[in-house]
């Protein structure tokens, strides 16, 4: 017996025994309930076309009321602004005063007989050239006689492969460098020595330098960009020289301060000063040039900028004239010093973040031998570490060609390449390595801070190595400085100290008792946390230099320097000030000239806002006269959009109901059409939805009438000034535009037509904002008649009409729906027993005749 799934897990008989479609007839007869389905589902359909059109209409509604009588629209467009009626327009006559706007209580003429003098802002400028040369000549001489030395030089970027012969000196030495530049460049650029550290001279063909009237080298031209690299080819010619690859005298906005070729060498790690009163603080040296001057741009009244041409800083108050004011000192550093030429502050601080604690322990030979028969055996072996505050494992096996470690060297060599690989390698060094002597352990790492925790001595390899938790890169206060790459002598205000055997700590207490002598108060601290050693409260012109190699290179990897005054007087800022300046005119006022300051060159005069661009000797006039052509078109304006809306509104209420005609599709019906038909037939469907509509043909009736009345306190109305109702009925109301009339109209009586729109009372603009607002206005509170009935996404959005109409729709499918399922399984029940039925009655009938059969046989 053939069955067929039905409703749920239910089985019904399809038919097959009584020969009947059962489905058919099935179908047919739910048919009447499956009609009622269809209807009130198309119903639904157009409630939300009508819907949909309804909200379009809303928002274009808003929009035409938005533009023309809100105050949030433009200046131009407001026709309920008293401020779009005394629109003024003004003409100068040179371009010397340049006019922005006017208000209408301007005179209608002004005359500026000269400019005098435009207003200019306080300006601060750097004394002499800041930049030099990064690089100093060795302390010995390193340079081979008659050896052939090659660099790349770049000067404004064009490289020269540049080779010299080394000498017994270095003034020789230099020489013979000049020579092979001079060749390359001419004269404008070679090396000079000033005391020790290298500068850009002029030179001559013999390979001295030029030198001026008053026996000093001539610099080059500051401008000159000049870059020295190390060459591919020949014996390296800049270390001889004393420069690093890539030494340079160009200021880059993007490189670290650290870095700059700044003549006057920065003093600390870490800077703060004052501008205006402002604290600038928490600069390190390794912020760049750009985020030095960002951070004063952003955080004063002032802005610095830098010129390459004449290799000066230029700092300029953001305010002009007479009351502007430039005050800077330094705090703790000199960055100040290095820009301008300032005194050095009374505080220093040395930065150990790029220095590294000595970081060994005492191997356990048998533990490695543990490890390496462990991994030899296939047993993964684990080496654990924590890098920048981060834990980080790597995993030792067999060798990858099969064969055993033959010791710990060569298993820690092994453990070494994994390490490359893991965090790399700088200039071919690895940037974490682990040095064995069979003895000892050292983790050495320049580029990252290695330290072991709890988590990570438990690890096989590490507890082998003899780590032990709390070790750590830090440098702290009872780390030795030998520990840390320190030694040599220095000299603290006049007290020699030497660094050998001592921490950190002890190094802050023999400074502190060396400045506090000298400067009482005066202190060296510390901080654990930074790593920072600060020294604070130093008097006048307190001293720290190197008293040998070790020392000056001890003062250079702490301070960045290895000589340095803290305290030390420099250029007052009063030398290089120059004075903000006030904008100073002369204006006609009709007996003669009268003088007048402003502090800046843009401010109102008489109700016009004006701005001096340039000196003048020439008279300036300035004519100022309503400006009716901007009113003009924002009425032109408003009658263009105002037919266009109503074109749309009566095309609305007035078209053909065809929706009649094409119900909306069922889903059957979809999938026999293309979706061009579909598109076509549902045109149609929508078509005349809102025909004859209550609310829109009220607001199109409360639309003409406001525009039909005459304006009382002006005396006017539309016709009055051009703007008449078109006589052609298929126009349904649209506004004709005279626009010469209009524009008379404005030039005759400007006062009329500003009352004639803004009348608190009967004026056009407050009427027709009104009727808008009536129809569409969007707020929960008060809503318009056209958002109570249709609603929008944001207002009323399930609290208006349509709404509830959709509603009761959904109710009523959904108990046609719960009948059509209800009477669908009766039918198919009866069908299904009366299929029954019969194969009993078959079956029956099929056992008498084979009784007969059997019988007659």
């Amino acid at each position: 017996m053939s069955t067929l799934s039905g409703i749920g897990n239910r089985n019904y008989v399809s038919g097959l025994v009584s020969g009947m479609d059962t489905e058919e007839m099935v179908e047919k007869m739910l048919s009447g309930t499956q009609a009622k389905i269809d209807k009130q589902t198309g119903l639904q359909q157009q409630l939300e076309w009508k819907q949909e059109i309804y909200r379009d209409l809303i928002q274009n509604i808003n929009s035409f009321r938005d533009k023309y009588f809100s105050f949030y629209s433009s200046a131009n467009t407001n026709l309920l602004s008293r401020s779009f009626y005394n629109t003024m327009s003004v003409m100068s006559s040179s371009d010397a005063v340049k006019v922005t706007s006017a208000s209408s209580q301007a005179p209608a003429n002004i005359t500026i007989q000269s400019v005098d003098q435009l207003a200019t802002a306080a300006k601060v400028t750097s004394k002499n050239p800041v930049k030099m040369l990064a690089g100093s000549l060795p302390a010995v001489n390193t340079a081979t006689p008659d050896k052939t030395y090659t660099m790349d030089v770049t000067v404004d970027g064009v490289t020269k492969k540049i080779s010299f012969q080394g000498a017994a000196d270095q003034a020789d030495l230099l020489e013979n460098v000049n020579k092979a530049m001079y060749q390359s460049f001419g004269s404008a650029v070679g090396l000079g020595n000033d005391g020790g550290r290298l500068k850009l001279v002029q030179i001559n063909a013999d390979g001295t330098g030029k030198t001026g009237s008053d026996g000093r080298l001539v610099e080059s031209d500051p401008s000159r960009q000049v870059t020295f690299q190390k060459s591919e080819e020949g014996e390296d010619a800049l270390s001889v020289l004393g420069l690093k690859d890539g030494a340079t005298n160009i200021m880059g906005y993007n490189t670290m301060l650290r870095d700059l070729p700044f003549a006057t060498a920065l003093q600390g790690r870490s800077f703060s000063f004052t501008i205006n009163g402002t604290v600038i603080d928490g600069i390190k040296d390794t912020d760049t040039l750009g985020d030095v001057i960002n951070k004063i741009n952003n955080s004063t009244d002032v802005k610095i900028t830098y010129s390459s041409l004449e290799d000066r800083f230029v700092m300029q108050s953001k305010e002009t004239g007479s009351v502007a004011d430039i005050t800077m000192e330094n705090k703790e550093g000199n960055l100040l010093s290095a820009m301008f030429g300032l005194g050095t502050g009374d505080s220093l601080t040395a930065a150990t973040d790029e220095l590294r604690a000595k970081l060994s322990a005492a191997v356990s030979n048998t533990g490695l031998t543990d490890v390496v028969n462990a991994a030899n055996a296939g047993t993964a072996q684990v080496f654990s570490l924590n890098i920048n505050g981060k834990d980080y494992t790597v995993s030792m096996g067999k060798k990858e060609d099969g064969t055993d470690y033959a010791d710990g060297a060569e298993f820690i060599d092994a453990l070494n390449e994994k390490l490359k690989k893991a965090f790399g390698e700088t200039d071919g060094s690895a940037n974490i390595e682990i040095r064995f002597d069979g003895t000892n352990a050292e983790v050495v790492s320049d580029k990252y801070l290695v330290s072991f925790q709890a988590a990570n001595v438990e690890a096989d390899i590490t507890k082998a190595l003899g780590f032990t938790e709390g070790q750590t890169q830090k440098v702290g206060g009872n780390t030795l400085l030998s520990d840390a790459g320190i030694s040599g002598s220095v000299t603290v205000a006049g007290s020699a100290i030497n660094l050998s055997g001592l921490t950190f700590q002890e190094l802050a207490d023999q400074i502190t008792n060396a400045v506090s002598t000298a400067s009482p108060g005066a202190q060296a601290v510390f901080d654990e946390e930074t790593g920072s050693l600060t020294i604070t409260g130093a008097g006048a012109n307190l001293s720290i230099t190197g008293l040998d190699a070790d020392g000056s290179k001890a003062l250079r990897d702490l301070f960045g320097t290895d000589s340095l005054v803290m305290n030390q007087a420099g250029t007052e800022v009063n030398d290089i000030f120059e004075a903000g300046k006030n904008a100073v005119f002369t204006v006609d006022n009709g007996s003669g000239g009268m003088t007048v300051e402003r502090y800046s060159n843009t401010f109102d005069l008489e109700g016009i806002t004006i701005e001096l661009t340039q000196v003048s000797n020439t008279p300036i006039h300035l004519t100022t006269a309503q400006d009716t052509d901007k009113i003009y078109e924002g009425i032109k304006g408003f009658v263009d959009d105002y037919n266009k809306l109503i074109e749309d509104l009566n095309t609305r209420i007035s078209e053909e109901a065809t929706y009649k005609k094409y119900a909306p599709l069922t889903a059957d019906q979809k999938k026999e059409m293309s979706e061009r038909e579909i598109s076509l037939w549902e045109e149609k469907a929508k078509a005349g939805l809102l025909r004859n509509d209550d609310n829109i043909s009220t607001l199109l009736a409360d639309m003409r009438t406001v525009l039909y009345q005459k304006v009382d306190s002006a005396g006017l109305s539309l016709y009055d000034i051009g703007i008449d109702t078109s006589s052609n009925w298929r126009d349904n109301g649209k506004l004709i535009l005279d626009e010469n009339r209009l524009k008379e109209a404005l030039a005759k009586n400007p006062d009329k037509i500003q009352q004639l729109f803004t009348d608190e009372d009967q004026g056009i603009a407050v009427k027709m904002d009104a009727a808008l607002k009536a129809a569409a206005n969007l707020s929960s509170g008060s809503p318009g008649s056209m958002v109570r009935y249709a609603g929008t996404k944001a207002i009323l959005a399930n609290d208006n009409t349509i709404y509830d109409q959709l509603k009761d729709i959904q109710t009523a499918i959904s108990n046609l729906n719960r009948k059509y399922e209800t009477e669908r399984e009766r039918y198919w029940k009866q069908f299904t027993e009366m299929e029954k039925a019969i194969s009993n009655l078959n079956t029956q009938s099929s056992f008498i005749s084979q009784q007969f059969s059997s019988s007659n046989g």
